[in-house]
């Protein structure tokens, strides 16, 4: 059985790891990474798992996702998923999660990549993929209203179209703003 990371709080990578049809272990936690390819009409490319999946069988996804293996960075994960999953080829070795959200055994990093794709050059190889497509914020909102998509939380979908824009929580600095120490 597959082998996956397990970090302390602080989202450091420890040596120990865990099989993959096993519960996180208390006090520790577990990564997962979401990739999400943006082509430049600002639409996501979608993936549909495959049938055999066990978990969100012929669900639509973000573009890539996946749990992060022992031994492993997330941001190493993200591109052997990428690879594996699609067969498109993307370095994050200078690259940090977008953002991540913590959930009670682990968080998920989200990266996102700025990159118009043909859906003639993806590879479904490995058997988790049938089927890719590119959709807007709205499509997507109707997918998970339908169940036709992963229920997630309608604002991380906001959020991932926002942050495709612009980084980061403040839409605008103020042309004023400088970076100064707390104590001036």
């Amino acid at each position: 059985m597959e082998k996956l990371a397990l970090f302390d709080k602080n989202r450091m990578l420890l040596k120990q790891s865990y099989s993959r049809d096993c519960s996180v272990p208390n006090g520790y936690f577990r990564a997962v990474v979401h990739i999400c390819i943006f082509n430049n009409d600002g639409k996501m490319l979608i993936q549909q798992r495959a049938a055999s999946k066990r978990v969100h069988a012929n669900k639509w996804d973000f573009s890539v996702g996946g749990c992060v293996r022992a031994g492993e960075y997330p941001a190493q994960t993200a591109e052997r998923e990428l690879a594996e999953e699609i067969g498109v080829i993307h370095s994050f070795k200078d690259e940090r999660p977008c953002f991540s959200i913590y959930f009670e055994t682990g968080f998920d990093d989200y990266f996102i990549i700025k990159k118009d794709i043909s859906l003639s050059d993806l590879s479904f190889s490995d058997g988790e993929v049938q089927d890719a497509r590119f959709a807007s914020e709205e499509e997507i909102l109707k997918m998970i209203e339908e169940e036709k998509f992963i229920n997630y939380h309608k604002e991380v979908i906001l959020l991932l179209f926002k942050q495709n824009v612009c980084r980061g929580a403040v839409v605008k600095f103020d042309k004023n703003f400088e970076d100064k120490n707390d104590d001036e």
